[in-house]
């Protein structure tokens, strides 16, 4: 098939309509990478810095520092739903007994 076979009178509009809307999707990718780049730019950001503090980063000690304070919230949320859930069927149940039915 020669190439002046396609384009001829009758098939203008539709080369025209094809190539405006690759011009259309090849602006709209644009967009949306530079954007999606952006947004995962800043994710990253946000997590080296939060793997430069659990690691040590420039002060070797602020990433033990870390993990204790983890450890010591882990243990006293669990210290803490263990006291109250224990009070559960007592004329002193607190409301966590209520919301969780029992």
């Amino acid at each position: 098939m020669d190439l002046s076979q396609l384009i001829n009178g009758s098939n203008a509009s539709g080369i025209v309509v094809v190539c405006g809307v690759m011009c259309a999707i090849g602006i709209g990718l644009f967009v949306a990478l530079h954007f999606l780049g952006a947004v995962f730019g800043l994710l990253g950001g946000i997590a080296n810095v939060g793997i430069d503090i659990v690691t040590g980063g420039p002060i070797t000690w602020c990433g033990c520092l870390a993990v204790i304070v983890v450890l010591f919230i882990c243990g006293g949320s669990v210290l803490l739903l263990g006291s109250a859930l224990s009070s559960c069927g007592t004329p002193s149940a607190v409301n966590l007994c209520t919301l969780l039915g029992r």
